[in-house]
């Protein structure tokens, strides 16, 4: 396995000032990311980064939306001077094609940033090009967690290279990867996978679905804020949070690949090992007050105040978050998002009524709701059915 200070990533863009971001961005010794400049040509363009990344041995790739507009508007030009008039998507595609051509696998990671004004404008309408990515990211958003994005960069390499040597050696499982076992829902992974790649899956494709389909999405693994949630609470102070996980016990923490990448912990032993800890039965069915009470009385010294209700006569027996405010929400008095991707063990995703209404004209078209709970959120809030 290759150290973080060997990890070279190679940045495809055409914007003037992204020298500044690529060197904060390697700062620290981590990695490295060399910078180069598109050229007209589609072909040599293609040639030449498929040639880094399998010949010169490049850890994964960076690459720029719009190689052929700057974020100014202006047109691309390479290093000829002739107008580029490509995007990233079919160099990509291509790119993922050559690296398993001829029956060989040189899989790589694959990261795409570029600004939210052309992310959102392009895959508005076709969602299903962002799984052709490991990660994708908003460069305005880079500069409040340089530290995090750069640990991205280093998992990725390192969850690949985990992969390639499992491919390789025609051991590669669910249970091994997600370091995770009996769970039924592994088994399901495994034939997803399979089904999917109709035979035995490349690296990249473990990787993609590992990503998209397990860590990004609520289901047998969550984030922190609904654990919070789960607790009854909406934060806690960093002490506490360490105390009440490690009481839990590690089984509880997802530590399979890219986990230094994705903070997650597993659903279902999260409940169990609460009410094992408290003695409670059916955690989830309890209000906000007695899972603070019964943890409390567990942890004397943890400062544990249950989160208040999103709403007028809202319920406090949370079992999930709004998906816009990540605050502590009970599914009942919330309305699901459009479902866009069709997977079995994914959980829906709600959002409070209040928060909904009150950013009603961004959020229905941004985040549009289920067409039951869009009649239920228009009969609710007295909204017309044709408007919502």
């Amino acid at each position: 396995m290759k150290k973080n200070n060997n990890v070279r990533y190679l940045c495809v863009d055409d914007e003037p000032n992204i020298e500044s971001t690529r060197r904060r961005l390697a700062a620290g010794g981590q990695l490295t990311i060399e910078l180069r400049r598109p050229v007209a040509d589609w072909t040599a363009e293609v040639d030449a980064i498929h040639r880094a990344m399998t010949v010169e041995k490049y850890s994964g790739l960076l690459i720029d939306f719009r190689l052929d507009e700057t974020h100014q508007g202006l047109k691309s030009k390479g290093t000829d001077g002739k107008v580029v008039r490509y995007t990233a998507e079919s160099l990509v595609s291509e790119l993922r094609r050559r690296s398993v051509e001829g029956g060989k696998d040189e899989s790589y990671p694959i990261v795409l940033w570029s600004t939210a004004k052309f992310l959102k404008r392009f895959y508005e309408l076709n969602p299903g090009y962002l799984v052709s990515y490991d990660s994708i990211w908003d460069k305005e958003q880079l500069a409040g967690d340089m530290a995090g994005y750069r640990q991205r960069l280093t998992s990725l390499n390192r969850g690949y290279q985990q992969l390639a040597v499992a491919v390789q050696r025609g051991k590669v499982d669910m249970p091994t990867l997600l370091a995770a076992a009996g769970m039924s829902v592994l088994t399901e992974f495994d034939q997803f996978m399979r089904q999917r790649a109709h035979g035995t899956p490349y690296v990249f494709q473990y990787a993609l679905f590992i990503a998209h389909d397990v860590l990004e999405v609520g289901g047998p693994l969550i984030d922190a804020a609904t654990v919070r949630a789960f607790l009854g609470v909406e934060k806690m102070a960093e002490k506490d949070w360490v105390t009440i996980l490690a009481a839990l016990g590690k089984e509880v923490i997802y530590r399979g690949i890219f986990a230094d990448a994705y903070e997650r912990y597993w659903r279902d032993n999260i409940l169990r090992a609460l009410e094992t800890l408290t003695g409670a039965a059916s955690w989830l069915s309890l209000p906000a007050a007695e899972r603070a009470a019964l943890l409390r009385r567990h942890f004397k010294r943890a400062k544990i105040e249950p989160a208040k209700p999103m709403g007028k006569d809202y319920a406090t027996d949370y079992d999930c978050v709004c998906a816009v405010t990540k605050k502590p929400l009970a599914k009942r008095n919330g309305y699901r998002l459009l479902n866009t991707r069709s997977l079995r063990w994914k959980e829906p995703e709600y959002v409070a009524g209040v928060t909904y209404r009150l950013k009603y004209a961004e959020l229905s078209k941004t985040l549009p709701l289920e067409a039951e709970d869009k009649e239920r959120f228009a009969a609710q809030y007295g909204l017309k059915p044709r408007s919502v």
